[in-house]
């Protein structure tokens, strides 16, 4: 063997895992990727098994910091990939040069799958890094609510477990501003904002550190006004921290901790926006009613000027968001009072201008349709408002006896998917069921959550809205036929030029109705069929299954799927129906 090729071979066996370097199909060598950057970079499955065929030894060597490939298999949260690793002889307890072990990575990754694996196989979830912290620690500072939920419920470890600094879960996911993890450590009383570490923190000193406005807010819902006043061994308070804060969003949240501070109860939650919720609620029908009662004093240029600042309030609340600018994040209800004021305001002038003129033509159109339909309209609009819409409680159906409930163990399992679950209500979702972040609830055949009636349509009120939404329709062709028709009978000289002028005089406010509910009705025919449409499928706006929604059913099936859905009954999908004519 000459210089050349020993020389060759004791670099290959000196690399980290597989040889240093490699030669392609055009001769020159490159530098072959170690199991580590395999394993991190997200190979694929099969590169990394012949990369262990070509040196099972990879498996046991060790990178920076000591991170050995069992490491990044636990970051990486693929179970087949850690089985692998296990498979060939690697430490599922080796430590790196911090004290982490492999199911500690696993628990910052936050896949129970993953760290089921690791547990079954021998994983110790108990022991503690160099500064303290254990694997709950780890779930905490990855955000992850699955990954705690498995520690917690399976595994029995506690919430209140401290590090060297004294910190707990609630610290760590505060730290970050992990939203969903904030809430479940603070639901059911797992934690408690008032604990303290070791330099006398409680959670919402260490919120506003990086000025993490809702994370605070949580805090401060779920405790009293006199924790901003709470200092720590430094004397600080959290209002101090966000004063040495030198970032506008600390400035913001000091504005609004420092108001709540000064509450008359100090023992108790803050109350939260009230007085802008219902300032925004009321503010389309205030704000339309005194531009009718401005245009009356404007003779001649009244409709062009009604016309023009109801337009612009259209856009004003059309571009608002649908949450308020206050850090509570509080649902804006601006949407539901514009329509709640269209509504209003166009049946008070049906009732008020029109119909005691028309009254007397068409008697029995009115008592026979258009009074019943208008208490047809208001009672829907009123049910929808208040219907519970179909609230999910219960996880998904266990696959024995023995289970009668999915748990978190059954993800872990990999019986159900990691998305199934649900960390704000801590369930195993059922088929077509969906969390609404808005109402903060899973709702049952949910739809989606509809700004303008200020909850969410789903199982319970689905069918209602649909019929409401044509019932609103033949409501507002009706008013703008029949306004059409008053013109007439009120100026029945003049041409089409001459009412327009007169009208544009002398009726801002039914002009400036006509213009709205004429726009409304396009709107609401597309909104219309769009409904249909998704009913017609079997599925529902955020409910549509891959292979449904890619599937074509016959007309004959999707008039059927209408038709039951009108008559409260169930629909099918494309895979229901292939299903059922298989069998």
């Amino acid at each position: 063997m000459d210089l050349e090729e020993a020389t060759k071979n004791m670099v290959i066996g000196s690399g980290f895992g597989t040889a240093p370097f490699a030669t392609n199909s055009s001769g020159h060598q490159r530098p072959a990727m170690s199991l580590s950057d395999a394993i991190h970079s997200l190979q694929p499955y099969d590169k990394i098994v012949q990369i262990i065929e070509d040196n099972p030894a990879a498996v046991k060597d060790k990178g920076w910091h000591g991170l050995t490939p069992m490491h990044k298999a636990g970051l990486r949260g693929d179970r087949d990939v850690t089985k692998l690793l296990m498979q060939h002889g690697a430490n599922i307890n080796e430590p790196n040069d911090y004290g982490e072990t492999p199911v500690h990575y696993a628990c910052k990754r936050g896949n129970p799958v993953n760290i089921h694996e690791m547990v079954q196989a021998g994983g110790d979830i108990r022991v503690t890094d160099s500064a303290g912290r254990n694997a709950l620690h780890h779930a905490a500072s990855g955000g992850c609510v699955a990954a705690m939920h498995y520690l917690s419920e399976v595994c029995g470890m506690s919430f209140n477990d401290r590090d060297r600094n004294g910190q707990m879960a609630i610290h760590i996911v505060c730290y970050q501003g992990f939203q969903d993890a904030v809430k479940y450590l603070l639901r059911k009383q797992r934690s408690s904002v008032s604990s303290t570490d070791n330099f006398g923190n409680t959670a919402i000193h260490i919120a506003c550190v990086n000025a993490l406005s809702e994370t605070c807010w949580t805090l401060l819902e779920n405790s009293n006004c006199a924790i901003l006043t709470q200092q720590n061994r430094d004397g600080k308070t959290p209002l101090d921290i966000l004063l040495d804060g030198r970032t506008s969003s600390h400035l913001y949240v000091y504005k609004e901790m420092e108001y709540w501070s000064r509450s008359r109860n100090p023992k108790a939650p803050p109350k939260g926006p009230l007085f802008t919720w219902f300032f925004m609620l009321l503010l389309p029908f205030l704000a339309f009613s005194l531009i009718v009662y401005i245009g009356t004093f404007l003779g001649w240029y009244s409709s062009l000027v009604v016309c023009a600042m109801t337009l612009y309030l259209v856009g004003y609340v059309g571009f608002r968001s649908h949450r308020l600018s206050h850090i509570s994040r509080w649902s804006n209800p601006v949407f539901c009072g514009a329509f709640a004021a269209g509504l209003i305001h166009t049946s008070v002038c049906y009732c008020v201008i029109l119909l005691p003129d028309l009254w007397y033509e068409q008697p029995v159109f009115h008592i026979i349709i258009a009074i019943p339909l208008i208490l047809i309209m208001f009672y829907l609009y009123i049910y929808l408002l208040l219907r519970e819409p179909g609230g999910c409680r219960i996880s998904k159906p266990g696959p024995t006896l023995n289970d009668p409930c999915m748990t978190i163990k059954h993800v872990a399992l990999g019986l159900c998917k990691l998305d199934e679950f649900c960390p704000q209500c801590e369930i195993i979702k059922p088929e077509r069921c969906r969390h609404c972040k808005l109402c903060e609830q899973c709702r049952i055949d949910m739809d989606h959550h509809c700004l303008f009636l200020l909850g969410c349509i789903a199982k319970n009120n689905h069918r209602q809205f649909v019929i409401f939404i044509f019932i609103v329709l033949i409501a507002q062709i009706m008013f703008v036929c029949n306004s059409m028709h008053w013109l007439v009978l009120m100026y029945p000289h003049g041409t089409w030029y001459d009412l327009s002028l007169l009208a544009c005089q002398f009726q801002c406010w039914l002009l400036a109705l006509m213009m709205l509910n004429f726009a409304s009705i396009f709107w609401g025919v597309n909104l219309l069929k769009y409904q249909l449409g998704v009913v017609s499928y079997g599925v529902t706006t955020v409910w549509k299954p891959h292979k449904c929604v890619h599937s074509r059913l016959p007309w004959r099936h999707r008039l059927n799927n209408v038709m039951n859905f009108l008559a409260g009954k169930r629909t099918l999908t494309a895979d229901d129906v292939y299903s059922t004519h298989k069998i």
